[in-house]
């Protein structure tokens, strides 16, 4: 964990809950299209948080649980009674895209992809289609994943290509300019 950077001034306030959310169609057990047999709940958590530079913002976090149909089904069925409410939270882990455990890959990366593929939709960005961030010239991808307990703490790396990002910015706004 070498590369792993703790982010203490990301602290989270209150206590948010994760809940399990329906699709647009009202759909919770969402079975994949190439194989009805496994599925995937969405998890969603809303927090506020004091982050970076002392701003509090209100952090909307997701994550996929996975499994076989029958039995997400009858798992989110124990949580009904409770709107869909689960204990725990959803957890931030991130690593640079060079040093990515082989549990975490496995985990998450598709096996049938290139390595540039599966990372795509884990890469760090500066907003939501803004420019991936870097730590030491190597990009930072972000995983999340739902911990029952409540116990394990985020693990974030902070980026440095700040130039990048400023420069970007700039001509992002710089394009809502007419003359």
């Amino acid at each position: 964990m070498a590369n792993h950077i703790q982010n203490p001034r990301e602290l989270f306030i209150g206590n948010n809950v994760v809940t399990a959310t329906a699709n647009e169609k009202g759909v919770m057990v969402n079975a994949y299209p190439s194989n009805k047999e496994f599925a995937w709940v969405l998890l969603t958590q809303k927090k506020i948080v004091v982050a970076d530079g002392g701003w509090i913002r209100e952090s909307v976090r997701t994550t996929l649980q996975r499994g076989s149909t029958a039995l997400l089904e009858k798992w989110l069925s124990s949580y009904a009674f409770n709107a869909y409410q689960l204990p725990g939270n959803i957890v931030v882990e991130e690593y640079l895209e060079d040093a990515i455990p082989a549990d975490v890959a496995k985990a998450n990366l598709r096996s049938d992809l290139t390595f540039e593929d599966a990372i795509a939709p884990y890469l760090k960005r500066a907003g939501k289609d803004g420019v991936e961030l870097k730590r030491d010239g190597k990009r930072i991808v972000k995983f999340t994943k739902w911990d029952p307990t409540g116990s394990v703490m985020d693990v974030t790396i902070s980026h440095d290509n700040i130039a990048e990002v400023a420069a970007s910015k700039t001509a992002a706004a710089g394009k809502g300019f007419k003359k």
